[in-house]
């Protein structure tokens, strides 16, 4: 049953656009844990105009228990709907923004709650994750948690453990924060993280790319938090920023852990980060050398790849890139 007269202390906010099928798992797997919560929790869906099915699914989801659903009357971009969402729907204490095919953990809202209630002091709760690359059947199913495989390889407390400073988060995620679905704040807090990228086009600065992870750099890196080793939810690697995944590793990044340093990050773990970032970056620069882009914006994303990196570090990926090649043009 849900709580009359009592605002919740957890707002699940899912922004959604066009991802009819995505949305169709995730409701059928929050709705349920909401229920048990007693409201204690609340789940929130934007829809941002969508043009498929989305309200079909939304009218379907109803059924299976209560949520709150808003629709915008034109597509505001991602960005703006999700500081629609936080600031105008959410009603707890404490928000998680979450995508719309981020399916979650069993117990993963009670958890958090039990969080929440018991640790009154911290403002910040970090979720770990799993990712997955789900095939295109599974996006078509009505996919279930129970039956999703959630382990990690990450060492875990299932239920939690109090970190003294943010900070020291930088060391158990090469994301530092900007995964969306990692983050769970206080609203005061989630509200000015998002307006900062309000201003300016999208992925255009280090604040419209990690809007979010710029202002946990800058505001709570110093304060309590609660860290949960166990995934919370599954991401899937389906993101819809692919586009942009070149500029944002190779110049917004860096860009990003230099205020993260400035206010007391590891530059130690920071730097164990970066060189997780090269296994993957070479790749991503080179598609990005590929594709239709203009000859003067390749150029520019190789020249922040070769400014931003350890010269040696790229020259040795660029190396083991190029052998790759090699090998499979022999093939």
């Amino acid at each position: 049953m849900i709580r009359t007269g009592t605002n919740p202390i957890l707002s699940i906010c899912i922004p959604t656009y066009n991802r009819a099928n995505w949305l169709r798992s995730s409701l059928w797997n929050w709705i349920p844990q909401i229920e048990k919560s007693n409201g204690l929790a609340e789940l929130i869906v934007c829809d941002n105009a969508s043009t498929d099915n989305t309200m079909q699914v939304i009218e379907q989801a109803k059924e299976w228990g209560e949520f709150s659903h808003y629709s915008n009357p034109e597509n505001i971009g991602a960005l703006k709907s999700i500081i629609r969402i936080t600031s105008d729907l959410a009603r707890g204490e404490f928000v998680w923004v979450l995508g719309d095919d981020d399916l979650p953990n069993i117990d993963t809202v009670q958890i958090i709650v039990n969080a929440i209630q018991n640790n009154p002091d911290i403002n910040y709760i970090y979720a770990n994750y799993k990712h997955w690359a789900p095939s295109k059947d599974q996006q078509n199913e009505l996919l279930d948690s129970k039956d999703l495989d959630f382990s990690s390889d990450y060492p875990s407390d299932s239920q939690g453990v109090i970190v003294n400073r943010t900070a020291e988060l930088v060391s158990t995620d090469v994301g530092c924060f900007t995964p969306i679905y990692c983050s769970i704040m206080r609203k005061k807090d989630a509200i000015k993280a998002f307006a900062l990228g309000a201003h300016g086009n999208s992925f255009s600065s280090v604040e419209t790319t990690f809007p979010h992870a710029v202002y946990i750099a800058n505001n709570l890196l110093d304060q309590r938090a609660w860290y949960i080793g166990k995934p919370c939810t599954l991401a899937s690697l389906d993101s819809t920023w692919n586009e942009f995944a070149a500029i944002a590793f190779a110049k917004y990044f860096p860009q990003l852990y230099k205020i993260i340093e400035r206010n007391g990050g590891s530059r130690f773990h920071l730097n164990i980060n970066k060189q997780k970032i090269m296994s993957f970056l070479p790749n991503l620069v080179a598609n990005h050398r590929a594709s239709n882009a203009s000859f003067i914006d390749k150029l520019y994303i190789t020249y922040e790849y070769y400014l931003n990196y350890p010269i040696s570090m790229v020259v040795e990926a660029e190396k083991n890139y190029i052998i790759s090649i090699i090998k499979k043009k022999d093939r």
